[in-house]
């Protein structure tokens, strides 16, 4: 018998038309199973890798300047490395649960098997006030950037943005982000290579406090850490979309590990000694001229396709 069977007896076939797949996807009474083995592991890779290289990588450079690079580098590896780890451990609570006959659709579900009643309306509670928050965030971003560049209000931008994220609210199958996902990678990519570039053509006066240590930096610099390397409001939805390959996560996870952290830890240094003390709390501010206003619009587009 399948775990994640792709028809269930009395509902109907699934269509062949692109359209009707995409309809049906987007339906929120779907009768079949909401996560199918559809997304490939590449999608999974994907969508991890996606979760890890976020926006929170454009404050790391300034979180690392203030703290200076030697706490900077090893906090960095701390937070990265427990983030992966306990995402790691959401993995096998989505195992232990499959294994004692309950699917869970969401992280929200998987804590209400795990914790209980109690636990589950806390972890809802969170899981609410968290992502309203970071959308919130990415929305104000968007309308700063988009309402800059067009001239227009940002309430405006943010305005008309928000209803294609609500009719996202019920897509249930995590295989269709793949391409959002791969396109809003390369964006972040491109704005992070520019960056760089930027900092290689027109290197600023190093800062000495680099290799200082201030305590009173270590607290932002873990908050902005976790949020860098956070995507376990995804894992258990990714896991699922693996469908019976979903061991195969664990080799996804070490990869970010001992590559991902790695490259986040190389750049964000990088960019705070080449920008030295002009590197910005947001290192795209960091950069000036005609260049600044395609990264923002480049940002923009990889922060709208975050949402997703």
């Amino acid at each position: 018998e399948e775990l994640y069977p792709t028809h269930v007896p009395g509902s109907p076939e699934l269509s062949a038309s692109p359209m009707a797949n995409l309809s049906e996807a987007l339906l929120p009474d779907r009768k079949a199973t909401w996560f199918e083995p559809r997304s490939a592991v590449r999608a999974a890779y994907i969508n991890s890798v996606k979760s890890v290289f976020g926006t929170g990588l454009l404050a790391l450079p300034s979180a690392i300047l203030a703290v200076g690079a030697p706490a900077g580098c090893l906090l960095t590896a701390l937070c990265g490395i427990w983030s992966i780890y306990t995402m790691q451990l959401l993995a096998w609570c989505v195992d232990a649960a499959v294994a004692a006959g309950v699917t869970p659709k969401s992280y929200g579900e998987l804590c209400l098997h795990s914790l209980g009643r109690t636990g589950g309306l806390l972890s809802a509670g969170n899981m609410l006030v968290s992502q309203l928050a970071c959308c919130a965030t990415y929305l104000v971003f968007i309308g700063d950037n988009v309402g800059q560049l067009l001239g227009v209000p940002k309430e405006r931008v943010m305005l008309c943005v928000t209803p294609f994220f609500v009719l996202l609210c019920w897509l249930r199958d995590l295989s269709m982000l793949e391409p959002t996902s791969a396109i809003g990678t390369a964006v972040l990519l491109l704005a992070l290579l520019t960056v760089l570039g930027e900092g290689l053509a027109s290197p600023h006066e190093a800062a000495p406090r680099l290799a200082s240590f201030d305590p009173s930096a270590v607290a932002p610099f873990i908050g902005v850490g976790l949020f860098t390397f956070t995507g376990h409001d995804s894992t258990v939805a990714v896991v699922l979309s693996m469908g019976e390959r979903k061991g195969e996560y664990s080799s996804i996870l070490l990869a970010l590990a001992t590559a991902g952290v790695g490259v986040i830890l190389a750049y964000a240094l990088a960019c705070a000694v080449l920008y030295g003390d002009e590197t910005q709390g947001n290192i795209l501010l960091s950069v000036d001229g005609g260049l600044a206003a395609g990264l923002k619009a480049c940002m923009s587009v990889s922060v709208a396709l975050s949402l997703l």
